[in-house]
């Protein structure tokens, strides 16, 4: 089932990694992209704490 699942997240991403290179993004980014997407205005500090990111 392991096996399944890591093959069925690697698909995913190498899907998800083809269509986004024409814009110049990778599936990497896109979780922090959607994050800031829905949370307009948020300002570097709040942002830093969720993601637990030092300066």
């Amino acid at each position: 089932m392991g096996e399944l699942f890591s093959f069925n997240n690697r698909y995913h991403l190498i899907l998800l990694n083809t269509r986004l290179k024409p814009r110049g993004i990778s599936a990497g980014q896109s979780p922090i992209l959607m994050f800031l997407s829905r949370r307009d205005g948020m300002i570097r500090e709040t942002f830093a704490r969720f993601f637990t990111l030092t300066r």
